[in-house]
């Protein structure tokens, strides 16, 4: 109940906003994606610290 109310007041607010003039606009976000980005980087990590001789001796000590 509480929620259907929020919404009509929200509503009502926007309406009285966009009558007076105040149109409002969603932005877009047009950044680049940072779960791809991470995850890139992440793989870069891996590569890099697999090729290293700490790497080895962790692998020798099995």
């Amino acid at each position: 109940m509480l929620d259907r109310d929020a919404k009509s007041a929200a509503d009502r607010f926007m309406g009285k906003l966009e009558g007076k003039g105040f149109a409002m606009a969603r932005s877009q976000n047009t950044a680049e994606n940072y779960t791809d980005l991470k995850q890139e980087r992440d793989s870069e990590a891996v590569e890099d610290f697999i090729q290293t001789d700490i790497f080895q001796d962790i692998m020798k000590m099995r």
